[in-house]
């Protein structure tokens, strides 16, 4: 196929050798009988042919399809959609999850075809960021500065985050002076607790750039606090270095159970016995809880210290098999002629407790789904029992279990 234009002969005669002709019929466009050339018309000798550049073509043809009815088109209704579904993203905040009806108004606020009225800080935002995604910056930092004077507190720090958030998402940076009025006149337990809320929000590159302002700016029991949460928060990312500095760093300062325990998981998983046994007991001495003493116990046993070992998993909940399967693992590595059978009739196994019927559900997929729900329930406790089996007798086979477990009501 030739796209491009040929010129015949000297009189300027024009034309397009592959678009079908179009002849102008009042204002509407049709197609012409003949394959091509262009509808001419004549001025004197010369014949001049019309011709449209193929994009400007592009958008008449659809035009022409669409009954010159573009604007109201599911073309523009889809893109409209997918705008006005920003202002439903999690990672931004919002006062309440914003219906359609909220988010056709928000697309009016922002294109300007209704008033910002009495609407309160958060809706504004979002009309903000629905601006913003269709490419209206100026319009969109106009309503986020309308937002934040509509609001105040914690609200107006949110509405402030948001619109750092959309800056980051444009390709900006992150820049202290724009952190500075986010976090000026708040406490630090305030400070935290939008950290908080971003974390939730998955935001970890404002989080990480909010620890490094406030670090340098924070002393005392408010730094405590901060390099507590900062290490707490590099743990769940899986940073255990930068954990471990920010956790002893907050334990030079404060004494805290939450650091205790967390530096001794991280020393455990490392197989450094001595100073994750260390922690460990300092956090059991300040708190005694359950399932550190199920963490001290596994870490006495990963140290062939089964007698130590033996008195904190009797300090633990016995009614979780991950406590069962240890205590017995323990009992066997004392005296391999040991039984701990008997330690399976303190398994507690919960069922789903979910309701399986439903009103608007046909009465035959009612009863399927319940009586497979009911299956999984029973068949849980014994798929427990028998990993735990095969943990300390190296089998889960009926026919050998037979031999080792005799039948207790309930357990299989």
């Amino acid at each position: 196929m030739n796209l491009f234009p040929e010129v015949f002969g000297s009189k300027g005669r024009v034309g397009w050798s592959w678009f079908p002709a179009l002849r102008r019929s009042g204002s509407a466009l049709h197609s012409s009988k003949k394959a091509f050339p262009w509808h001419t018309r004549r001025k004197g000798q010369a014949t001049v042919k019309i011709c449209i550049p193929g994009k400007a073509l592009l958008l008449l043809l659809v035009a022409g399809m669409q009954g010159c009815a573009t604007v109201n088109s599911f073309f523009f209704e889809e893109l409209d959609r997918q705008e006005m579904r920003i202002s439903a993203d999690p990672a931004f905040f919002h006062g309440s999850t914003p219906t359609i009806e909220d988010q056709k108004d928000l697309l009016d606020l922002c294109l300007g075809k209704r008033r910002p009225g009495n609407s309160d800080g958060f809706r504004i935002s979002e009309a903000a960021i629905i601006c913003g995604a269709r490419g209206s910056l100026e319009r969109s930092d106009e309503l986020f500065i309308l937002a934040i004077e509509r609001s105040s507190g914690l609200d107006r720090r949110r509405i402030m985050l948001n619109r750092i958030i959309f800056w980051h998402r444009i390709g900006a940076g992150v820049r202290d002076k724009d952190l500075s009025p986010v976090l000026t006149d708040l406490s630090h337990t305030r400070a935290l607790e939008l950290v908080s809320e971003l974390q939730d929000r998955k935001q970890d590159y404002l989080v990480d750039r909010i620890y490094s302002f406030m670090i340098p700016r924070s002393s005392g029991t408010a730094l405590a606090d901060v390099l507590l949460q900062k290490g707490l928060y590099e743990y769940s990312m899986g940073r255990s270095s930068v954990a471990v500095a920010a956790l002893q760093k907050s334990l030079e300062l404060r004494e805290n159970y939450r650091a205790h325990l967390t530096l001794g998981r991280i020393y455990a998983k490392a197989e450094d016995f001595n100073r994750a046994a260390m922690h460990l007991e300092k956090a059991y001495s300040r708190k005694p809880e359950p399932d550190t003493a199920y963490l001290m116990a596994h870490l006495e046993y990963s140290r062939k210290r089964s007698e130590e070992a033996l008195n904190w998993i009797r300090k633990a909940d016995e009614r979780e098999a991950k406590v069962v399967e240890l205590h017995g693992l323990i009992m066997l590595s004392l005296d391999i002629s040991a039984d701990p059978r008997p330690l399976l009739s303190n398994l507690r196994f919960s069922g789903s407790n979910e309701v399986c019927l439903e009103e608007n559900r046909p009465f035959l997929e009612n009863l399927q789904l319940c009586a497979l729900s009911h299956s999984y329930d029973v068949l849980r406790p014994v798929r427990g029992r028998a990993r735990i089996l095969q943990s300390w007798f190296g089998t889960e086979k009926p026919w050998n279990r037979k031999a080792t477990v005799p039948y207790v009501k309930r357990h299989y």
